[in-house]
C-alpha cells in the first residue's frame, strides 16, 4: 500500500483541526507526524466500554457517553 503524501510531512496543530472526522480516523499525530493508528485491544475496549455504560446509566438518556475521543499532550520544556 502506498501511503499519501501528507502523511511524509510534518503538520500543525490547527491543520489537524481543519481536518474531517472522516480524515483524523485511524491516524495519531506523533511530533507533528502522521501515524497508522491500530484498533485498540480488547483488554482495552472492554473496560472502557463498561465505564461508559455505567456513566450512560447514571446520567440517563439525555447524555452519551463515547469511548472514542482524541487526546492532545503537549509537552513544553
Amino acid at each position: 500500500m502506498v501511503t499519501p503524501a501528507w502523511m511524509h510531512t510534518q503538520i500543525s496543530a490547527e491543520q489537524y483541526d481543519s481536518w474531517s472526522e472522516e480524515q483524523c480516523a485511524d491516524i495519531e499525530i506523533v511530533d507533528g507526524m502522521t501515524a497508522g493508528s491500530l484498533s485498540a485491544s480488547k483488554r482495552h475496549n472492554r473496560p472502557a466500554r463498561i465505564r461508559a455504560n455505567a456513566l450512560g446509566t447514571a446520567a440517563g438518556p439525555d447524555w452519551n457517553a463515547d469511548t472514542d475521543f482524541d487526546v492532545r499532550l503537549v509537552i513544553s520544556s
